[in-house]
């Protein structure tokens, strides 16, 4: 697990990155993209649930790297 860490790490960071520029694409004119309220408020809940998947997975990584450092320690 722990040499998949890094690659799981990018690949989580990158692809959470390509999806809130996604979400959060301009018009022409600088606009966002979507004009009404609960279309905003729609991609700020797309953005938060994002956010929670990855920081389960970040805490997931660090326990995992914490118990393997512990079971050399032992």
């Amino acid at each position: 697990m722990f040499r998949i860490s890094p690659m799981l790490l990018f690949f989580l960071f990158y692809f959470s990155s390509y999806n809130i520029y996604f979400v959060l694409t301009r018009n022409k004119n600088g606009q966002p993209s979507c004009s009404n309220v609960s279309c905003s408020n729609e991609k700020l809940n797309y953005i938060y649930d994002n956010s929670k998947f990855i920081l389960s997975e970040l805490q997931n990584i660090l326990y995992d790297v914490r118990d393997q450092r512990n079971s050399h320690e032992l």
